[in-house]
């Protein structure tokens, strides 16, 4: 409960800042813009309170007392505000995190060079907070980028401070370097090993969701996924003022099949009237199963409802064809019936309902086809 809270907490200060284009796209960035914020408001509060701190205390550095270190402070917190402002506004990693880690890249070196003498040693660790912002704020490419610029900065001003290189400079200019190094790769393996996690997570997201819509079996898509597309799909036709074919299908002589052969034989059907389904209407129509040996798909028709008729005849002759197995050849048929809105029925229930009353006409006349014109008795 204590976790949730603070989860809960985090996202009402994370969140507002994060734009709502980001928030819908995927985990890892989503990830990266929170990240990116909370670096932001975490280092803005502690730079001000820190700095603000010394000045009370009388702790700053020589260089930071009096005006200057309040106007570091000032400006300080503008630029953090500038960059949650920006990426607010644009979206933008690149612009938000490169003017976040430019400021404190500038910061740092300014400080240095005013620092001098043996003290700019003791400033260059904070160089250290380049590459690290660099990383969070941007990710790998960013990351290295800043890296190699603050390893060059140090680098010059520390050989700028020393006229003769002795050995305990550069012991100091080496202890650095490795520090330097060591959090650049730490920083590069926490970068790969979280995108990695975050792309397994949205696989798993993926699968489980695609799992959820369709039939395991045959891969079509299920009741569920059938239901929410007919009702997108009715309302759909609605706004337009156009019309929606409702096709449902029946196998007949499936049980006998699962009778004689067996389940894995009646799998094996299942999933070959699948493919014929597919195959016999358009990529925009949905196929779905919605039964045990029951079909159904949603067809957009080009023009009035009786030009769809060869193409149920060609769908009806394809399930007759036989069905290979182990050197046997299964046969089923299929009873077909097709209702369309809005003149057989203006709601999904009562499309579904005509479908049904069709298909079974057609199973009891042996026609295989039947169409459901004008609205039920």
């Amino acid at each position: 409960m204590e976790r949730s809270r603070r989860r809960a907490w985090t996202a009402r200060v994370v969140n507002p800042f994060v734009p709502q284009a980001v928030r819908d796209a995927r985990p890892e960035v989503v990830f990266r813009a929170r990240v990116l914020v909370a670096v932001l408001i975490f280092n803005g509060l502690m730079f001000a309170a820190t700095r603000t701190v010394g000045a009370l205390t009388g702790h700053a550095w020589p260089l930071e007392h009096g005006l200057l270190n309040w106007l570091m402070i000032g400006t300080t917190v503008a630029v953090h505000l500038l960059c949650l402002s920006l990426f607010r506004r644009t979206g933008s990693f690149l612009l938000a995190g490169n003017v976040f880690v430019g400021w404190v890249y500038l910061l740092v070196t300014v400080v240095a060079v005013e620092a001098s003498g043996p003290a700019v040693d003791r400033v260059l660790s904070w160089m250290l907070l380049v590459p690290l912002y660099g990383f969070l704020a941007l990710g790998l490419r960013g990351g290295l980028a800043w890296t190699a610029a603050a390893l060059a900065t140090s680098g010059l001003l520390h050989a700028l401070e020393l006229p003769i290189l002795a050995d305990t400079h550069l012991r100091a200019w080496w202890d650095w370097t490795m520090l330097a190094v060591a959090v650049v790769i730490g920083l590069v393996v926490y970068e790969n090993v979280v995108l990695r996690l975050l792309g397994l997570l949205e696989t798993e997201r993926r699968r489980f969701a695609d799992a959820a819509l369709h039939d395991p079996l045959t891969g079509l898509a299920n009741r569920h996924a059938f239901d929410q597309a007919l009702h997108r799909g009715l309302g759909e036709a609605h706004a337009a003022g156009a019309v929606l074919a409702l096709v449902y299908l029946d196998l007949d002589r499936f049980k006998p099949v699962n009778d004689a052969h067996g389940h894995a034989a009646g799998d094996e059907v299942l999933r070959v009237v699948a493919r014929r389904l597919e195959s016999a209407f358009r990529e925009v129509d949905l196929v779905a199963r919605v039964g045990g040996d029951e079909f159904a798909v949603i067809v957009r028709p080009e023009g009035a409802p009786p030009t769809l008729a060869p193409r149920l005849e060609n769908a009806r002759a394809l399930l007759a064809s036989p069905v290979a197995w182990k050197g046997r050849e299964l046969r089923v048929t299929a009873s077909i019936g097709m209702a369309v809105y809005p003149d057989a029925a203006t709601t999904a229930a009562g499309l579904l309902a005509r479908a049904d009353e069709a298909m079974y006409k057609a199973k009891r006349t042996g026609d295989k086809v039947a169409i459901a014109y004008g609205p039920g008795a």
